[in-house]
Formats: structure tokens, C-alpha cells, sequence
């Protein structure tokens, strides 16, 4: 149930609505406040703030918190973004410096909020699945194509599903039980990522999804979930902690391998290239 859904079935007081009212006004700031900001700048007490939660039928403030985030990461577009930093605020602050400070923070919030077992419970996943299915649409596609070029050099059968009309294609590949599927979408779930994951879904193939909440549809579809920020500074979305996650996963993945497998694999590669010729110069060794 949504936070709108909640507020519409539950009778408020005068004050209760116009907390909820101020925070969805300002949805970029409360969404990140902890119990006692968000009651300083609604300016109630922070009793009245958890009843009001508790009222909602959240069972604790880290949920409600997890369900602002989300309604901020579906509102806020490439647009928003832009148009910040035109303005006077936006144009003083952002320098190389403050571009590469954003993507740390990325960066840090992979290890925040993706355990090693559930990356390790994905990469095992992935090893045991008879074809692994990777679905993805627009600026998604582009980490997803990293994952299938890693895919591919662990000799791991794929099939990369993208663009309009994935979720058709999908009922139409039909991937088994025994197959895996990996979803990617960031910043409000794609319609069509959804309905493709909810065919998925009645079919028991399992799924992986990697997007920037814990809290959204598509994770409650999925069998395992790994998060990452994809915060932007100017132009668009970021997606640097999106390949390191992808990189991260497969090096787990290349570690359920046997080493002996990988020497051998590595060989076989290395020998496709000398006999394509793809380099002006090929190291020895």
C-alpha cells in the first residue's frame, strides 16, 4: 500500500494532514531527515511524528523513511536535476570536485547496503542457472551490457532483452525455473521492467534486480535485490556505482569457478584474439 493509499484510508486530525502535506511538498528534503528534523521542520513534536507513522500503519520510521525515498527517486528526472544546477546555487557548487564527491558517495552506499552474502547468494544464483536473462531499457542498458560482456568471458549462457517492447518479448522467450533472470531500472521502476518480472514471476524463474531502493515493487517480485545510488550531479543520472556493482558481482561470480576453469577459459580467449587478429600487439604472457 502506498503512502497516498494509507493517507486517503485513514482518518487525520487537522495537524496530521498538514504534516503530510509539508512533507510532500518538500519531498527532497524530509525524505532524508531522521524522526527528529522531520518533526523540527513540520514543527511538531517528535511523539506526534511517530504517532502519526504508527497511525499510517508503518511499523517503524526507517519504513516510512525508505517510502519518501522512493516517491523522491520516482519524481526527480534528468530534468530536475538539470535545472539545479542552472541556478545560481546549483552553478556555485558544482565543479569536478563536486561530480567526483557525488559518485563517492555512490560508491560508499554499495557497501552500506548490499551485504557479501546476498552478493554472494547472486553470484551463486547466477553460476547455477541454465541461461541467465538480462533485462534492461534506455541508460540501463549500458552497465547491463557490461554484465553480459563478463557473462560472456565466464563462457555463462545469456540473452540481453532491451528496448520497447521487452515485457511481449519476454512472455514470448518464456525463461524456466531453472534459468535466472536480472532486472535492471533506477529512479521510478519501468512499467515494462515491471510487467515482464511479474510474468517472470508466475513462471518461478527467479529473479535478480538491481535498483537504487530497497522498498519498491520490483524488489518485493524478486528472489534477491541489490541496491545502488545513481545520484547525478548535472545532466542526467549517474551509473559509475552501477558498473562497480556489476564489477563486484562478477569477481564473486568468477570465484565459484574453479581456478583451473579460468586459466583455461582465459587461454581459449586469448587464443580467439590471436587468431582474429584484434590487437596491433599482444602481450607475451
Amino acid at each position: 500500500m502506498t503512502l497516498a493509499e494509507r493517507v486517503e484510508q485513514t482518518k487525520l486530525t487537522r495537524t496530521e494532514e498538514k504534516i503530510v502535506e509539508m512533507v510532500m511538498n518538500d519531498i527532497s528534503k524530509a525524505a532524508f531527515f531522521n524522526g527528529a528534523q522531520l518533526a523540527a521542520f513540520c514543527g511538531v513534536s517528535a511523539s506526534l511524528v511517530t504517532r502519526l507513522i504508527q497511525k499510517l500503519g508503518y511499523q517503524s520510521f526507517n519504513e516510512f523513511k525508505l517510502e519518501l525515498q522512493e516517491i523522491y527517486r520516482q519524481e526527480v528526472t534528468p530534468y530536475d536535476i538539470f535545472q539545479k544546477y542552472l541556478s545560481e546555487e546549483g552553478s556555485k557548487n558544482s565543479s569536478i570536485h563536486a561530480f567526483i564527491a557525488q559518485d563517492i558517495e555512490n560508491l560508499a552506499a554499495i557497501e552500506q547496503n548490499n551485504s557479501a552474502e546476498t552478493i554472494d547468494a547472486v553470484a551463486n544464483a547466477v553460476h547455477k542457472a541454465k541461461k541467465v536473462y538480462i533485462l534492461a531499457m534506455f541508460a540501463s542498458e549500458s552497465p547491463a551490457r557490461t554484465l553480459a560482456h563478463y557473462l560472456d568471458r565466464l563462457n555463462i549462457p545469456y540473452q540481453c532483452v532491451f528496448d520497447l517492447g521487452l515485457s511481449k518479448k519476454i512472455e514470448y522467450i518464456r525463461p524456466k525455473p531453472e534459468d535466472v533472470v536480472i532486472a535492471f531500472s533506477f529512479q521510478g521502476i519501468l512499467k515494462e521492467i515491471y510487467e515482464a518480472c511479474e510474468y517472470i514471476h508466475q513462471g518461478k524463474t527467479p529473479i535478480i534486480s538491481i535498483t537504487d531502493t530497497k522498498a519498491n515493487r520490483l524488489t518485493r517480485l524478486s528472489d534477491y535485490s541489490l541496491t545502488v545510488s545513481v545520484s547525478g550531479s548535472v545532466f542526467d543520472y549517474s551509473h559509475v556505482a552501477t558498473m562497480a556493482m556489476v564489477t563486484i558481482l562478477a569477481n564473486r561470480l568468477a570465484d565459484t569457478f574453479e581456478p583451473e576453469y579460468l586459466f583455461s577459459r582465459f587461454a581459449q580467449i586469448r587464443n580467439e584474439w590471436k587468431e582474429k587478429g584484434l590487437f596491433l600487439n599482444l602481450p607475451k604472457n
